[in-house]
């Protein structure tokens, strides 16, 4: 570890502990705990590592429990774009039963495409393809936190400012891991040693952001119906448009 990176870890888990810090006193931990859960993985995480150095287990397995643990924080990950979500969509009842709806689908099939992959495969083999899910994840997490501002900027939605850092922080983390993801997966030894300090840097900058935005309970402005009238009237549309269709076959069947 060199003298740069080790700063950086070292100011990682500094920031981390300052976020969880503060949440405890802020009382923001019940507010956002799927937002906190993933802070402590991030922390456990990084806990393992310490523990798995100290150990003096052979790169190889360090390496591999490196990318697991990477794994299993960019599912736990899901629940930070969840969050926001939740947040966002609160008043707004139907429109927040539909996204959820849609955020387990996707994480489902991802998941669960992965599980395939990885049956019968042999230990070596989780490398690549924990790499492949970890891109998988932060691209459905990307095109979500589109979607998410798209909504939130056409509609007008006023936001906290605690909801702000958390929708910041995390694009910004999100576009900058799928760019690493990407540049690692093809070029990893080649220029592991130049992008392997990239991701400390993204999570320093994301961290820094959730210290400021999470220091103190924000609450959420609360919105008009729009949204919420737009969610009835198209769901009005189907249902009128899955009824048609209905009488058109029970018609068509008894002819």
């Amino acid at each position: 570890m060199g003298l740069f990176s080790g700063a950086l870890w070292w100011a990682g888990n500094g920031l981390i502990a300052l976020v969880m810090y503060r949440g405890r006193k802020a009382a923001l931990v019940g507010k956002y705990p799927y937002f906190y859960s993933y802070v402590a993985s991030v922390a456990g995480s990084q806990l393992i590592q310490i523990y798995l150095s100290v150990g003096h287990y052979d790169q190889a397995f360090q390496k591999l429990a490196w990318w697991i643990l990477e794994f299993v924080t960019a599912v736990v990950g899901f629940g930070v774009t969840w969050e926001i979500y939740r947040h966002v969509l609160c008043p707004f009842g139907g429109v927040r039963r539909m996204a959820r709806a849609v955020l387990a689908s996707l994480f489902g099939a991802v998941v669960g495409r992965t599980a395939i992959e990885l049956a019968g495969r042999k230990l070596r083999d989780v490398f690549p393809t924990s790499i492949v899910l970890e891109q998988n994840l932060r691209a459905v997490q990307a095109l979500l936190l589109v979607a998410i501002l798209g909504l939130i900027v056409h509609y007008g939605l006023p936001i906290g400012h605690n909801l702000w850092a958390l929708l910041t922080g995390y694009s910004f983390y999100v576009g900058a891991n799928i760019v690493s993801l990407t540049v690692t997966s093809r070029w990893h030894r080649e220029m592991w040693a130049i992008w392997a300090v990239l991701p400390q840097i993204e999570y320093c900058i994301t961290l820094i952001v959730w210290c400021v935005g999470m220091w103190a309970y924000f609450p959420n402005p609360m919105p008009d119906r729009a949204l919420e009238c737009d969610y009835e009237h198209v769901s009005a549309q189907t249902a009128r448009a899955f009824g048609r269709l209905r009488t058109h076959l029970t018609h068509s069947w008894r002819i």
